[in-house]
C-alpha cells in the first residue's frame, strides 16, 4: 500500500507498507529524507496500538476523525490527512474502495491481499452498538489491500478494503 499524507505542518509524505508475516516494512519518504522500519503491532482492548520496532515497544493512541488520523505517543502528537488527489484515476470503478459505513469496531476480516472474491462475498464485518454490518464485494474481483484488523476502531468513511479487477 502506498498513500500520500499531508502532516499538520503541511509537509506531504509518502507512506508505503508491505506485510511480511507478522511484521510490516514501513517506508516514509518526503523531499528531504527516507526512513525504513520493520514494525510489528497489535491492537489493545482499549483501542490503542502497541508498536514494536527495533526492540522498542511503544503505545500509540490512534484517533480517527473526519478527514484526518491523529497519532499520539511519548508526549508527541501527529496529524495525518490523506491527499485525496492521489486517488484520482486510480481505479476505473467507483466502488474500488470499501469504506466503513459507521463508526465502530472491526470484528471479522475474511480476506487478505491477493484473494479472489465473488460478488456479494462478505469481506469485513464492523460492529457498532451491538449491530453488525458486513461489507460485501460489489463484483467479482481481487483484494488489493486490507487496511483494517480485527479489534481496530474505525470511523465512518474510513478506507477498509481496496479492490482491483481480476
Amino acid at each position: 500500500m502506498k498513500r500520500l499524507f499531508r502532516s499538520a505542518g503541511g509537509r506531504t509524505v509518502e507512506v508505503a507498507a508491505r506485510v511480511a508475516g507478522p511484521v510490516h516494512r514501513v517506508e516514509v519518504q518526503d523531499a528531504a529524507a527516507r526512513e525504513v522500519a520493520d514494525v510489528a503491532g497489535r491492537w489493545t482492548s482499549q483501542g490503542d496500538l502497541l508498536v514494536e520496532s527495533g526492540g522498542v515497544v511503544r503505545r500509540v493512541a490512534v484517533s480517527l476523525g473526519p478527514g484526518a488520523t491523529w497519532l499520539s505517543s511519548g508526549g508527541h502528537t501527529w496529524r495525518f490527512a490523506p491527499v485525496e488527489a492521489t486517488r484520482a484515476g486510480k481505479s476505473e470503478h467507483d466502488d474500488a474502495i470499501l469504506r466503513a459505513p459507521m463508526t465502530g469496531r472491526v470484528v471479522l476480516v475474511h480476506v487478505q491481499p491477493g484473494d479472489s472474491v465473488i460478488s456479494g462475498q462478505p469481506l469485513v464485518v464492523v460492529e457498532a452498538m451491538k449491530m453488525e454490518h458486513a461489507l460485501r464485494a460489489p463484483r467479482d474481483c481481487m483484494v488489493a489491500q486490507v487496511w483494517c484488523a480485527v479489534g481496530q476502531l474505525v470511523d465512518t468513511g474510513q478506507d477498509l478494503v481496496e479492490l482491483s479487477a481480476t
